[in-house]
């Protein structure tokens, strides 16, 4: 943003923006206080203005400086607030229905951008920028479909599973930080709305990713990717770094969900691993909720994270006796 757009930028709705982010992230509390006074009403509509201001053409998204500049910091009130707060999600969720669907257009009209380099070229500055809106996003989505089935409901009507399938893929394909941070909460968002919305669940089961895959075989490839097996054929922990080990754990996650009742996606799991067994998808999620329970020391953990992970685990052992058919 050149210094006089800044200058013009530089208002008292901006300065209540950035204190109301940065005193929810600080303090817990004020993210009710926020809500009982009437701020997150008045927030949510300044919100739904910055997304109509990029419901634009996805061709024009590189050069829409100042939109996605404000649009990055009303996403990021919007992420504090709504962070572990049950009741700040519902609010935003009934009373602006249409806040998903947005969300989810705006990831999927990025990641369209960020995946066609040859159709449109973008500059290092545009792509940074872009990047940056699209994690803000995910965020805020991750934040309102954990453990609320209104969010589930929403993203599923608007065909979210195959806006983070698009993300996973994007993603996936990079070694920077900002696409580790993007695979993550793509992972994060689709396991959110795998694990108990049947429909999404199915649909992740039956989806293709934009290059024709299928994403159940993607989602093995990626796990085989990051999972090193040692010399006696069981999971070599110590060769695999800890940001390695967390995205094959969530890819395990994920593949446990959408194997869930479902002897067909199983079926296609089992060719889309090594030796046709979920074995390894047990190895990696044992050891990730044992690291995470220790490193917690039951500080932050949440107990529903915790049994979501132990649900998942206990879905995956039970395939471990289950011979493929052939």
């Amino acid at each position: 943003v050149d210094p006089d757009t800044l200058a013009d930028l530089l208002n008292a709705e901006h300065l209540m923006v950035q204190t109301c982010a940065s005193l929810s992230q600080r303090h817990a509390p004020f993210r009710d206080t926020f809500r009982e006074v009437g701020g997150l009403a008045v927030f949510c509509n300044i919100l739904m203005d910055s997304l109509l201001a990029m419901a634009l053409d996805p061709l024009k998204l590189p050069s829409m400086h100042v939109p996605t500049w404000r649009l990055v910091r009303d996403m990021k009130l919007l992420e504090a607030v709504t962070y572990m707060n049950q009741a700040n999600q519902t609010q935003v969720l009934q009373e602006y229905a249409t806040a998903v669907a947005s969300l989810v257009s705006l990831v999927a009209s990025l990641t369209a951008v960020l995946r066609d380099k040859q159709r449109q070229p973008i500059t290092p500055q545009q792509r940074e920028r872009m990047e940056g809106c699209r994690l803000a996003a995910l965020k805020v989505l991750v934040n309102l479909t954990n453990h609320n089935p209104l969010g589930w409901s929403q993203f599923y009507e608007a065909d979210g599973v195959s806006a983070a399938l698009a993300v996973l893929e994007t993603s996936s394909e990079g070694d920077g930080m900002g696409d580790y941070d993007a695979l993550t909460l793509g992972l994060g968002l689709l396991i959110n709305n795998t694990e108990l919305h049947t429909h999404s669940r199915l649909t992740l089961a039956a989806a293709f990713l934009p290059s024709g895959e299928r994403a159940l075989l993607f989602l093995g490839r990626l796990f085989r990717s990051k999972v090193v097996t040692g010399d006696n054929g069981r999971t070599d922990f110590k060769s695999m770094p800890v940001d390695v080990v967390v995205v094959a754990a969530y890819t395990s996650v994920l593949i446990g969900c959408a194997v869930k009742d479902n002897e067909e996606a199983l079926e296609t799991v089992y060719g889309a691993l090594e030796g046709a067994s979920v074995r390894p998808l047990v190895e990696v999620l044992e050891y990730f909720i044992v690291c995470h329970e220790e490193a917690d020391k039951g500080q932050t953990a949440s107990s529903d994270f915790i049994d979501s992970l132990s649900s998942v685990l206990q879905t995956l052992a039970g395939y471990l006796k289950q011979a493929p058919t052939a």
